[in-house]
């Protein structure tokens, strides 16, 4: 089996030879993924996000997760500087170890 991203979050699987076009993971056996390299199973991955980012109304949030992020975005805009960098972190986190 190979997975080929085309970048438009449409994945294509050859499987055996044959290329299938919207296979649906339902026909797509957990062992056929498993034999798949890991680069491969990486691009079967990002595509199966790259479809789930582009329908986020299909992903609900519960009232407390919204809460949050509405928490965060208004701590944020009253002190943009009071975060840490992604950068600072994973320096901070990559000297602990």
């Amino acid at each position: 089996m190979e997975v080929v991203g085309n970048g438009q979050s449409e994945c294509a699987i050859r499987w055996r030879g044959v290329w299938e076009r919207g296979k649906t993971m339902s026909k797509v056996q957990l062992g056929d993924i498993l034999e798949m390299s890991v680069a491969e199973r990486i691009l079967l991955v990002e595509e199966v996000w790259d479809s789930i980012a582009a329908t986020p109304e299909a992903v609900p949030l519960t009232e407390e997760q919204r809460a949050e992020l509405d928490r965060r975005l208004a701590a944020y805009e009253k002190e943009p500087e009071a975060g840490t960098s992604w950068n600072e972190v994973k320096t901070r986190l990559l000297n602990e170890s």
